[in-house]
């Protein structure tokens, strides 16, 4: 993480973060080539056709994932935020 003071100067701080092990339904990623030059920041969503939704970063890693059943429709909203269609049985 990057803190930038008015005065131009930089901090940099690495926090490391424990979770636990993700569902056995989420696939291993592997990264086997990547052009970080055209590559856009933020996560790539990986939509499978059944189980979880998830994200994972430039480097493949997976960084979030949702655990309840979705549409396949993904939208992106002026603040930034990702509103996901779920669906109920109800």
């Amino acid at each position: 993480m990057k803190a930038h003071d008015e005065d131009g100067n930089t901090e940099t701080t690495e926090i490391n973060i424990t979770t636990d092990e993700l569902p056995e339904e989420i696939p291993t990623t592997e990264l086997v080539e990547a052009d970080a030059e055209k590559m856009e920041d933020g996560l790539t969503f990986i939509v499978p056709s059944k189980n979880y939704l998830y994200a994972v970063d430039e480097n493949a890693d997976v960084r979030w994932y949702a655990d309840m059943e979705f549409r396949l429709i993904l939208t992106r909203v002026q603040n930034g935020n990702i509103l996901v269609n779920t669906k109920s049985n109800d």
